[in-house]
């Protein structure tokens, strides 16, 4: 049974009507007396109260609407049902920006007179998504977000710049440093899309897509689209074997800095903790994104014994790569952490600060024109905050990997984070190694 809301969204409902991946189906009286409906992609909640959507000029739902105002919106999840009536009036003729056909568009508000929560229990229902909008249409929607205001992501910086969202712990590597997630289950796209809309919710500026591989996850796209749908800087930081052509084609416009790992400047060092062939998918990585020049690419490096000796080679190698390229390069050259979720041989791995600080200074004293950030084991204590494949917050301290529980059950993140070990000075310092330009290329 349905059961009356009142005249306006609950928070709830409102936060479903916010998404971007949502559409709505519009129901309007025809000079007939029948009902006319359509969905409307457009369709966005300005307030608890109010709606607006664009129209095409020639549209039915547009006459209807001019005649009578009448309508009725309804909306279908996987936990909501949602109805609502309420009148709505032309509030401007010609909208500043244009329909991917090139045809001027109408704006629409709607007044909400009535909110009905449509009761549907024990009925599995598949939700009314966006999944592969074209391009064309993406543009046109985040256009007409902006030019209406609408953000999901906190208007007032909070404590945490940056997420890193594991959101797979597969991966086809097996580096002997690795403190990544080690078998963890998933969770599934709808809750994967939460849990983004939460991060923007909470402040944070910028989502890393890491793993494991997140490239594993068929997904990734589809969460990679939604990310930026939402105001997101995005990251993506790859092993770069599962990197092709086709996924940059389809989700390289969406990615804002894409990470890639080098272990060594020939096979022979790289294959002492990559698999053999590595470098060689590096490479190719790196032809392909030449070709991507508006996308930023960083190379890291996690400094141990197999490889201290070799840095100075690999930053040659990144800076002739750098210096024939339009993207902006970093380079990272980190002190391997020993934190691990399985038991690692450190001693075999782990070279000291001084042999670190040694390394740096025989770096710093080559030339070179590509950015390097030097990153110790003091920077990179306490500075993460982390989503597990299955949803768990956990912020690292020293080799711990402290557990918070389910992110999405977090109701006050700046609380947490100021009760936990999280340095949130030194976090925003390390976030501001790598900081979005607009592109001018």
């Amino acid at each position: 049974m349905s059961q009356v809301m009142g005249s306006q969204l609950t928070q709830e409902m409102f936060e479903l009507v916010r998404r971007p991946d949502v559409f709505g189906i519009v129901s309007t009286v025809d000079e007939d007396g029948w009902p006319r409906s359509a969905p409307f992609g457009s369709l966005e909640a300005l307030d608890e109260s109010h709606l607006v959507s664009l129209s095409l000029p020639d549209n039915h739902t547009l006459a209807n609407i001019r005649r009578d105002g009448r309508v009725t919106v309804s909306w279908v999840d996987a936990e909501q049902r949602i109805s609502v009536t309420g009148r709505a009036r032309v509030t401007q003729e010609v909208f500043p920006i244009r329909h991917p056909s090139g045809a001027p568009v109408t704006r629409v508000d709607i007044d909400i007179q009535e909110v009905r929560s449509l009761g549907a229990r024990g009925i599995r229902v598949t939700p009314a998504r966006f999944t592969s909008p074209s391009p064309a249409f993406t543009d046109f929607l985040r256009a007409y977000w902006r030019e209406l205001g609408i953000t999901w992501v906190r208007a007032t910086p909070g404590p945490v710049a940056s997420m890193d969202f594991h959101v797979t712990s597969e991966c086809n590597q097996e580096c002997p440093y690795c403190w990544g997630p080690q078998d963890i289950a998933e969770v599934d796209t709808e809750t994967a899309k939460r849990i983004l809309l939460r991060v923007a919710a909470f402040g944070a500026r910028r989502v890393v897509f890491t793993g494991g591989d997140p490239l594993k996850r068929r997904d990734i796209g589809e969460l990679v689209c939604f990310a930026k749908d939402i105001g997101l800087e995005v990251a993506l930081s790859t092993t770069g074997d599962e990197l092709t052509e086709d996924f940059l084609a389809r989700c390289g416009r969406d990615i804002d800095l894409l990470s890639l790992p080098i272990d060594g400047a020939s096979e022979a060092v790289s294959s002492q903790t990559k698999k053999a062939g590595h470098l060689s998918a590096i490479l190719r990585d790196l032809e392909m994104l030449a070709r991507y020049p508006a996308m930023d690419v960083k190379l890291a490096t996690p400094v141990t014994k197999k490889n201290i000796a070799d840095v100075p080679n690999i930053v040659r190698l990144a800076d002739n790569w750098a210096r024939q390229v339009r993207n902006r390069v970093f380079y990272n050259v980190f002190h391997a952490f020993p934190r691990s979720m399985v038991e690692r041989e450190w001693n075999e791995l782990l070279v000291t600060d001084e042999e670190y600080a040694a390394m740096q200074r025989q770096v710093e004293a080559t030339p070179h024109r590509i950015k390097i950030n030097f990153l110790t084991r003091q920077i990179l204590d306490r500075v993460y905050v982390m989503i597990f494949p299955d949803g768990t917050l956990t912020i690292p301290s020293g080799s711990d990997y402290r557990q918070h529980g389910r992110f999405l059950d977090v109701a006050d993140l700046d609380a947490l984070l100021a009760q936990s070990d999280f340095d949130s000075a030194k976090h925003l310092r390390h976030a501001q190694g790598w900081r979005k330009v607009e592109s001018v290329i």
